[in-house]
């Protein structure tokens, strides 16, 4: 679901409507990557950030598709951020190109040392998240 708000700011953004969000498997296979900082449930808080944003803005890059990208910004234990590709196509939709934490705060939530990388940990790979999007408010979509 896609709050009306959400709705109104992409459209001034780019000129597409869209309503609803979509994260495929190839998105969520490029997300789990250590550089992005995640942590394991960060996947599931993709529409509370897109519907509930602290910044908004539109990317200078696109996809591969050379389709637009939007960059949500969300403080959800600490700076998150999903960048989401803009569908016209079949209604008008947003489909997760990446999400990311800046590299300044490990995944733990911690800060990193000054002038330092985190402190080495053993490469383990994070099982894939199980991801069920509901609704997070009773706001109406048009």
């Amino acid at each position: 679901m896609v709050f009306d708000s959400t709705k109104k700011k992409v459209k001034e953004l780019t000129g597409i409507e869209v309503n609803k969000i979509v994260i495929e498997g190839t998105s969520i296979a490029h997300a789990d990557n250590p550089k992005h900082n995640l942590r394991d449930d960060d996947i599931e808080k993709c529409a509370e950030v897109i519907n509930n944003p602290v910044n908004v803005k539109l990317s200078p890059r696109t996809n591969e598709q050379r389709l637009k990208i939007i960059e949500f910004e969300g403080n959800i234990d600490g700076v998150i951020y999903f960048a989401e590709a803009v569908h016209k196509k079949h209604g008008g939709w947003l489909s997760l190109a990446s999400v990311y934490r800046p590299s300044k705060t490990k995944v733990s939530g911690a800060p990193m040392p000054p002038g330092g990388s985190p402190e080495p940990t053993p490469e383990t790979p994070r099982p894939m998240p199980s991801i069920s999007l509901s609704p997070l408010s009773d706001e109406k979509s048009s």
